[in-house]
């Protein structure tokens, strides 16, 4: 049964909430968190599993690009947790875990959920909440903040919730059927959710009121929506569907063996980028569907790809890949454990990323040459997002601690404390942030 919240003998704010960072030590991972889709055992290969993430990993809320990738990933696959070897340097003792990584607002804002229910909205430069909302379930999967600030929500009580950004306040909730483990899409008046278990589905709500516009059946538990810039909404749902967005109908579909995992990624032109279950990246048209180039990956691709300013795209397998958009390798990097995040990539030439060290890396976008390291006390439990003030905003498993971090140099600008027996979610970029 989770947490409650309330067996915290105090508020968050009592306890110490912005803490100073000790120098960071190194410890090994801690509790796994169970595969919500048993489905895909090839996923268990002694990695961590997928969380099955997020939407448009190539744009924010309004179309625009933000070199960023969004949602959540999963836990150690399987077997009896690793002992810890060393004691977190953990400032704070805490009860309810961050399992969603941060959505950064405009306004400078980090909204993020947890498996204690509620969605909590920091202050960006302070780390200081603003508002907690709490929904009837846990939260698996991160934010997505509309154009005009609202923040939506799934959760695993089967509901989407609409939030006023700078309340908290409920401004409406939808029940779906199926279970909802992914990021929505908000776009264009329109928010759209894929879900999973008995009824699989895409579905497009208004994003005003929360009526359904339409849905869409699909062959297994939907991904998170990618956008399109004509309108298409592109899911990876055993086959990849592209859907109008207006209507929900099917303008093509490939049954390329894709996993709710393998969110598609829009690159430039409408080219699509989606990861298969035989370990290739594979580019389609987005308009027609059809195959323009694959690249072998040598293993199944953990999170969707991320693209950069440039427009490289960069993949994770066990190694790191960064790809030029005709298909050809730009440069690959190994050799630091197994890439257990996607890259945020800024316009800076740095893409920032988490290892299975238990360190956070700057690379060099040109080279994959790291820049700096940061030692987390251990893996990170969702990716990391690019705030409006030169801060990388992450989780890390081993404290549950949402982590500030200066982008040039790497050093700690706050952190804030949650709960280390919860379990994974991840920060994301809102509607029209700087860099």
């Amino acid at each position: 049964m989770p947490f409650s919240f309330a067996r915290l003998s105090l508020p968050l704010a009592a306890l110490g909430l912005l803490t100073a960072l000790p120098a960071p030590a190194q410890v090994v991972y801690s509790v796994p968190i169970q595969n919500p889709y048993p489905q895909y055992p090839q996923q268990n290969r002694g990695r961590r599993t997928r969380n099955y993430p997020a939407y448009p990993y190539n744009q924010n809320a309004q179309g625009v690009p933000n070199y960023q990738n969004y949602g959540t990933r999963g836990s150690r696959a399987s077997g009896a947790p690793p002992r810890n070897t060393r004691k977190p340097p953990a400032p704070v003792d805490n009860e309810e875990s961050v399992n969603t990584a941060p959505a950064v607002s405009a306004d400078g804002v980090l909204y993020f959920g947890s498996w204690n229910h509620e969605v909590t909205a920091l202050d960006e430069n302070t780390g200081a909440v603003r508002w907690k909302f709490t929904a009837g379930d846990i939260i698996n999967a991160s934010p997505a903040v509309g154009p005009d600030g609202s923040v939506y929500v799934t959760c695993r009580d089967h509901n989407v919730y609409a939030l006023d950004g700078k309340t908290g306040a409920k401004l409406w909730q939808f029940a779906t059927a199926g279970r909802l483990a992914t990021r929505p899409a908000a776009a264009a008046g329109m928010v759209y959710v894929g879900t999973s278990d008995k009824d699989k589905k895409v579905i497009a709500l208004d994003a005003k009121t929360g009526a359904k516009k339409w849905e869409r059946a699909t062959q297994t538990a939907a991904s998170s929506p990618a956008l399109g810039p004509g309108g298409q909404v592109y899911v990876s749902a055993g086959k990849l569907y592209a859907l109008d967005g207006a209507t929900g109908a099917v303008q093509w579909s490939r049954d390329l063996n894709v996993l709710p995992s393998q969110a598609p990624t829009v690159g430039p032109a409408g080219a699509v980028y989606v990861g298969t279950a035989d370990a290739h990246l594979l580019a389609l048209d987005g308009a027609t569907g059809k195959t323009l180039w694959r690249f072998a990956t040598g293993d199944s691709l953990d999170y969707p790809v991320v693209r950069g300013p440039d427009n490289t795209l960069y993949a994770s397998a066990r190694k790191l890949f960064a790809l030029r958009t005709n298909g050809q390798e730009r440069w690959e990097r190994s050799g630091n454990g197994t890439a257990w995040s996607a890259p945020a990539v800024g316009d800076n030439g740095v893409l920032y990323t988490g290892y299975s060290d238990s360190k956070v890396y700057a690379l060099d976008a040109a080279t994959g040459s790291a820049k700096w390291q940061f030692a987390t006390n251990d893996g990170l439990i969702c990716f990391p997002a690019l705030g409006a003030n030169a801060a990388l905003f992450f989780q890390c498993e081993g404290d549950s601690k949402v982590y500030a971090l200066n982008r040039q140099t790497g050093r700690p600008l706050w952190t804030a404390a949650q709960d280390p027996t919860q379990g994974p979610a991840r920060p994301v970029l809102a509607s029209g942030q700087k860099k």
